[in-house]
């Protein structure tokens, strides 16, 4: 039910835009580029980007295996199961952070 749906991200046009950037920029150093994540949207973005990019990471292991399950129009829940080291894990994704999971940038 709605009630029980944690928290997730709404983007407005542009947030994703950045997200997207920031999803498939190569490595971006927080040090060297300091003035760019002093906003707080875009540490925000810059810290849903990381957490997308190790997630994506879990989806590739072979020793896994991951499905999902729609929460309405507002989010999913990406199930992971990796049996050989015991991990049950439950993501809840908004709809736009897992449509940048399945992005074609990752093949690049």
């Amino acid at each position: 039910t709605p009630d029980t749906i944690p928290n997730v991200e709404k983007f407005a046009p542009e947030e994703r835009e950045l997200l997207l950037q920031l999803v498939f920029e190569k490595q971006v150093s927080r040090n060297q580029q300091f003035a760019r994540f002093e906003e707080p949207q875009r540490k925000r973005l810059h810290r849903i980007s990381k957490h997308l990019k190790a997630l994506h990471r879990e989806l590739q292991r072979p020793d896994g295996e991951y499905w999902v399950e729609e929460i309405g129009e507002q989010a999913v829940c990406l199930h992971i199961h990796r049996p050989s080291v015991g991990l049950v894990r439950k993501v809840f994704l908004s709809w736009t952070e897992w449509e940048l999971l399945q992005h074609d940038g990752w093949k690049a």
